[in-house]
């Protein structure tokens, strides 16, 4: 196992869309870019699985929290602009999110493991995750009416 380099969900989607490409768009530079699209790639192809859900680390399915998943809509909308391809991604995830981690009652569980789901819900952790990213994405969806762009499907 590579304990000292976890690649962990926390770690690898906040960066793309974080501080390099923050960084890159004050400074009006594309310096960053090669570097994002590679760690972006990375994410891609090693934390989202076909049936939805979004991996914590790069290397095993679980857990699966609710901030893996909000991370998981979050990080192709603020990639768009890379990869407007990696919006596909965004359908799948949602759909798996209300089908396993969505509660009648209105709100997100925290964590699915293995065996069970941890079905307490944390302000913080939970639910403001999935705020920001039903947020962000129905931002996208009514600029893109706005602008004529496709919706994507989670709309």
């Amino acid at each position: 196992m590579h304990d000292d380099l976890d690649f962990c969900q926390r770690h690898i989607a906040q960066r793309p869309d974080g501080a390099l490409d923050r960084i890159g768009r004050e400074l009006a530079t594309d310096e960053f870019e090669g570097r994002l699209r590679k760690g972006y790639d990375f994410y891609k192809s090693r934390f989202f699985l076909e049936d939805g859900s979004v991996r914590y680390y790069h290397d095993r399915t679980y857990p699966i929290d609710t901030h893996c998943v909000a991370q998981g809509i979050l990080t192709p909308i603020e990639m768009e602009r890379y990869d407007p391809e990696g919006m596909r991604l965004v359908p799948p995830v949602l759909r798996w999110a209300l089908a396993h981690m969505w509660d009648k009652r209105g709100f997100f569980y925290y964590r699915v493991l293995r065996t069970c789901t941890i079905r307490t819900s944390y302000m913080r952790w939970t639910q403001a995750w999935m705020v920001s990213a039903l947020s962000a994405l129905l931002e996208r969806e009514t600029a893109g009416a706005q602008t004529g762009r496709q919706p994507s499907e989670a709309a």
